[in-house]
């Protein structure tokens, strides 16, 4: 099975609001237009949810036909089953997550910290990246298909080695 890549920008954190797979992602700004909400769901490797994926308690209050809400304040993803890796950020930017908010974060996406085996997987597919992320070991490492000055100036996976929890990185999370 091929593994496919994604390369998150994230707009909003995901808020646990769940059901069968589906999650809420919230407007870091307080609004997003339908483009935006699509483009959300993109970058998670998901597509805004159908009325019936969207959790019962949910369906009320501002929800259109699909999981775009009417106030904008978000949209309800449903994830594709092809997007297994991919990096994830916070709205207050980047490396600003523990290794507590990192696997927090995957979770609610419906995933986990990648292992240093899923990105080097991820690396071998031709995935590449210059931001250093938690991994599930502890880790903070990032894959370069090219060398380039200011990430390490190198090909390979850069290991930053094992990280204080308390300090603050992105994330890379894998769906198994």
């Amino acid at each position: 099975m091929k593994t496919v890549l994604a390369v998150i920008a994230v707009f909003a954190l995901a808020t646990i609001a769940k059901a069968d797979n589906t999650f809420r992602v919230s407007a870091c700004t307080g609004s997003m237009d339908y483009d935006e909400a699509q483009s959300t769901c993109d970058n998670y490797g998901a597509t805004i949810a159908t009325t019936e994926q969207v959790p019962d308690g949910q369906k009320q209050n501002g929800l259109c036909t699909t999981g775009f809400t009417m106030d904008e304040s978000g949209v309800y993803c449903y994830p594709t089953p092809d997007t297994r890796f991919f990096h994830v950020w916070s709205c207050k930017g980047t490396y600003t997550l523990t290794f507590n908010q990192a696997k927090a974060f995957c979770e609610s996406l419906d995933a986990q910290l990648a292992s240093p085996a899923n990105l080097s997987e991820a690396y071998q597919n031709g995935y590449g990246l210059c931001v250093a992320g938690w991994l599930s070991d502890s880790t903070v490492q990032y894959a370069m298909q090219k060398a380039v000055v200011g990430c390490g100036n190198r090909i390979g996976i850069i290991s930053w080695g094992y990280q204080d929890p308390s300090k603050q990185y992105d994330a890379y999370c894998y769906r198994p």
